[in-house]
């Protein structure tokens, strides 16, 4: 990701967030249950759509569909927790 420089012209710097906000995901997704992990590897990390993920699991398109929403929500909740506790 790169922020603009002033105005918005020119003198692009790039910006990688904290380690820390790395770690804190890598251990959010790595908490979740089995089908909602999956669910989510499968569509954030070999890019595949929802039909090409319920089919690889044998699930309905719309038990995808609420996997990810259940696992989007657990990763916010348990990135949160983390900032919250220092982690």
């Amino acid at each position: 990701m790169y922020v603009a420089g002033p105005c918005g012209i020119g003198g692009y710097e790039p910006f990688y967030p904290p380690k820390q906000t790395y770690v804190r995901l890598a251990r959010a997704i790595h908490s979740l249950p089995y089908l909602p992990n999956r669910a989510f590897c499968l569509w954030r990390f070999e890019g595949l759509r929802y039909e090409q993920i319920a089919e690889r699991m044998g699930i309905s398109v719309r038990r995808v569909e609420k996997e990810l929403g259940c696992a989007m929500g657990m990763i916010v909740r348990s990135r949160d927790r983390q900032e919250r506790k220092g982690w």
